[in-house]
């Protein structure tokens, strides 16, 4: 619990660094793209900021993928939380200024079951693979992180026994 209230308090000093550019005078709604780890970072530390600063925070949750498609399209947002890569591109395209280019986390990924399973057993590497093994369907989105859980899978050399319980929706 210590850990989670220290990762909150540094992740707010981090967003408080981050909207430190907006003054209460010129911004009433500050807009911000983010993925759901994130959000509920935000969710969190977000009414202290909002009654800090007299700002209101709008989150958007979507994929970052998607996001950063919205900004690539033209949408007018304040703040975009997204990998590295994508915040370069978008600098690149001249889409956000790169002088405001912050790292604020570090997001590992998770495993979700449906509400009322067990939870699955993720304790060690041989428990996770067994517990993949053990599942009907894993599914996943074609994102950074599911390219990722692709490299894991390989590594842990069961890629294509994985591939025939794999369901990859469109977004």
């Amino acid at each position: 619990m210590r850990a989670l209230f220290t990762f909150l308090t540094l992740v707010g000093v981090g967003l408080a660094v981050s909207f430190a550019q907006f003054s209460a005078a010129s911004v009433a709604e500050i807009k911000i793209f983010t993925s759901r780890a994130v959000a509920t970072v935000i969710e969190q530390v977000g009414p202290q900021f909002e009654s800090v600063t007299g700002n209101k925070l709008n989150g958007v949750v979507d994929l970052t993928i998607a996001l950063v498609n919205r900004v690539r399209a033209g949408e007018t947002v304040d703040i975009v939380v997204a990998l590295p890569e994508l915040i370069d591109s978008l600098i690149k395209d001249g889409r956000i200024i790169g002088e405001t280019r912050t790292n604020l986390v570090r997001s590992g990924l998770g495993v979700e079951v449906q509400a009322g399973a067990p939870k699955p057993d993720v304790t060690s590497v041989d428990a996770f693979k067994q517990t993949l093994l053990q599942a009907k369907t894993v599914g996943y989105l074609n994102t950074p992180a599911g390219t990722h859980l692709d490299a894991i899978l390989n590594r842990l050399g069961i890629a294509e026994v994985m591939k025939q319980k794999n369901h990859t929706p469109e977004y």
